[in-house]
């Protein structure tokens, strides 16, 4: 499952994301608006409840360092990982001051150069189709919201 929604946030909602940090604090984030809106649309999006709180977690990054092909919830060979529990996963760039940084998916082949206020919403773990990507090195600043959520049991 890979699903882009484009031109999601504003650029008024983008800026209140900067400062948000690295957590499993779900309650905390919620507390913005934008935060609160971009879930919802994950929870839309996938079949199964998302778990809003440990081990699931989000995080805006700016590391220019690219990232090679890997799956979020599982190794290449499809064995565990340290995020074994990831099922779904989701990213938005939320910042336009930087040059590079291709978010790059296989198998189907997708790239995107420019997705500034969009929301790509993927699958993530061994068994439900996770979606292999990678990342090229950037230059600038390019603050990026990182979403890997896991379910609630049933």
């Amino acid at each position: 499952m890979r699903i882009v929604v484009s031109e999601f946030f504003s650029e008024e909602e983008c800026r209140s994301l900067w400062e948000i940090g690295r957590s499993s604090d779900f309650g905390k984030a919620m507390q913005i608006p934008a935060f609160k809106r971009v879930i919802d649309l994950v929870q839309s999006c996938v079949p199964e409840k998302l778990k809003l709180g440990k081990p699931s977690y989000y995080s805006i990054e700016d590391k220019p360092k690219g990232h090679l092909k890997h799956y979020d919830g599982c190794k290449l060979d499809f064995s565990p990982n340290h995020m074994a529990w990831c099922r779904y996963s989701a990213v938005s760039v939320v910042s336009n001051d930087f040059e590079g940084g291709i978010l790059r998916f296989y198998d189907p082949d997708q790239a995107f150069d420019d997705f500034y206020r969009s929301v790509i919403i993927y699958s993530s773990s061994a068994d439900n189709n996770p979606q292999l990507h990678s990342r090229d090195e950037f230059t600038g600043s390019r603050n990026a919201l990182l979403m890997f959520f896991a379910v609630e049991k049933s």
